[in-house]
This record gives C-alpha cells, structure tokens and sequence, in this order.
C-alpha cells in the first residue's frame, strides 16, 4: 500500500509540473500517435471539416477576427510561389472558420494528427493565443509559424488561424511521412512522432531542445491544458 502511494504521489508531482517518464510517452505515442505507422492518413478539407466536433468553447475570444479569416486565392497563390520548394505548400488552403478548438480539429484531420495531440502542441506553442508574436518578431500565431523558416507564410500565419494550423500540421506531416529529407545527417526516419515534434521546435532532429519540447507537449497532454479552469 505504500509503494501504491508513492507511485500515486510522484504520478501526480509528475503531472503538476508537466514531467513525462519515458514509459507516460511511450505510452501517449501509442495512444495519440499519427493515424498510420509510417505515414499521415491525409484527407480533403471538406471531408475534414465533416469530423470536427463543433461546440461554442473558445477560451481566447481574442481570436475571433483571425478564426474568420479564410486566405483569398491570390494570398494562396502569393504563398506557393514564395514557398517552392519547400513542399509543404500544396495542399494548404486555410479554408475552413470556426472556434479554435475547431480550427485545430480540422487542421488535425485533414492532415492525419490526432487532434488531441495538435491541441496539446498549439498550447506549448502560444496557449491558443494567435495574437503571439515570438522569437523577436519572427514567430506569429497559435502555432508559432517562423517566417524566416516558411517563406511566404507572413502575413497570412498572423492573419488566419486555420491558414496558421493548417500549416503547421503540414510542417509536422512532412517530417513523419519521411519528406523532411534535410534531416538525414541527422539520423532521421520517418514514422517518428517524437522526432517530429520535436524537430518543429528545434529545427533539428532528436536534439535535447526538441526533447525537452516533446516534454512539455506531452504533459499538455497528460493534463489536457486546454480543458483546465482558467486557461
């Protein structure tokens, strides 16, 4: 019975602090991973937005405006010219409004993410905020799109949060299906969850900064953040 306590107590320490043991994301991979071994189970926008729970919860009221905002086709075509190369533009479209919440779901559908786990990302990220401006005016929105990294994602990653998550779950997308190709010196392989996560952090493949990152992604997840009172 003592033992049984201990382990209860340093499970909830554990949890308080966001600390995940490496047997918890194991465990979370297992359970939140993406939805096939190797590869993003990717559908249309349209068939996406038919699965996203829709539900008047919105924690950041600050949003509304940019939850709206749809990109225009001549925005679209701005960005894929400008983003060549980088293979993560042809399938974004930002088309689709709604809360956050459902924003994040339809990005995670359309690109074959457990929304849960996109959900726990977007808080370690900015705690939904799409107003965030980070890394000295180079990071903006719920997911913190760099704009010296995706060309041509500003200024529509600040304006359009769809058009932000949608193309931060392609980022993600791209280096689990095993298309992320400038990681190979780093010993990169698809399928790797972990390795992906991190590496949209970091920039770098299994690094101590993207593991940290994975850390704190998978206590949002463990607690469900976003669900809490208060956030």
């Amino acid at each position: 019975m003592r033992t049984l306590l201990t382990c209860l107590f340093v499970a909830i320490v554990c949890a308080a602090v966001g600390f995940v043991s490496p047997d918890q994301r194991r465990g979370a991979s297992a359970m939140t991973g993406l939805m096939s071994p190797t590869t993003c189970e990717q559908r249309s926008g349209k068939v996406a937005a038919t699965r996203v729970v829709r539900s008047t919860f919105e924690p950041r009221q600050a949003n509304r405006s940019a939850n709206q905002r749809m990109p225009t086709r001549v925005e679209l075509k701005r960005f894929r010219r400008a983003s060549r190369g980088q293979g993560v533009a042809g399938r974004v479209t930002g088309r689709f409004s709604g809360t956050t919440a459902e924003i994040i779901e339809w990005a995670a559908h359309k690109w074959g993410i457990d929304p849960e786990l996109l959900k726990a990302q977007a808080v370690a990220e900015s705690s939904w905020r799409q107003e965030k401006v980070g890394d000295g005016g180079r990071s903006f929105g719920v997911m913190q799109i760099k704009r010296t990294i995706w060309r041509g994602s500003y200024p529509l990653s600040r304006l359009s949060t769809a058009f932000n998550v949608d193309l931060a779950a392609a980022i993600v997308c791209q280096a689990y299906d095993g298309r992320a190709t400038w990681y190979r010196s780093e010993g990169y392989r698809r399928g790797d969850l972990e390795g992906s996560i991190g590496a949209y952090y970091s920039g770098r493949w299994r690094d101590a900064a993207g593991s940290e990152y994975v850390d704190r992604v998978w206590g949002h997840l463990a607690q469900r953040t976003w669900a809490q009172p208060g956030f």
